[in-house]
């Protein structure tokens, strides 16, 4: 009795580990995929980007919300709107991060890692 009791608890971890094994396997993003879509994130960073410089080498302060519209994070503003609290202070605490030496600018390396 002891014996079949173990034998049935062996069988049911090994089926739930096949089971695991299998969800994981449908979950799974090929890795040529990743590196498709990646990408793909690169070049709309990258053309969000240049529209947002101009084609120049840095990206100022005073630009990250065209950036930002040109990469479709934010809508662009109406005519007159004002930007809300909430927007305002993300944008800050994100070019805190962008420009941890607090140099006015940022480049594309950066906004792009």
């Amino acid at each position: 009795a002891l014996d079949r009791r173990e034998r049935l608890h062996i069988m049911k971890e090994q089926l739930q580990r096949r089971r695991f094994e299998e969800s994981k396997e449908r979950c799974a993003v090929n890795n040529k995929s990743r590196r498709y879509y990646w990408q793909l994130l690169e070049r709309q960073i990258k053309a969000a980007f240049e529209a947002a410089t101009n084609g120049q080498p840095l990206l100022a302060q005073a630009s990250l919300e065209d950036f930002l519209v040109g990469f479709k994070c934010m809508r662009p503003r109406k005519n007159g709107e004002i930007c809300d609290e909430l927007e305002s202070r993300l944008q800050a605490a994100l070019w805190r991060h962008l420009d941890p030496n607090k140099d006015g600018h940022t480049d594309l390396l950066t906004m792009t890692v």
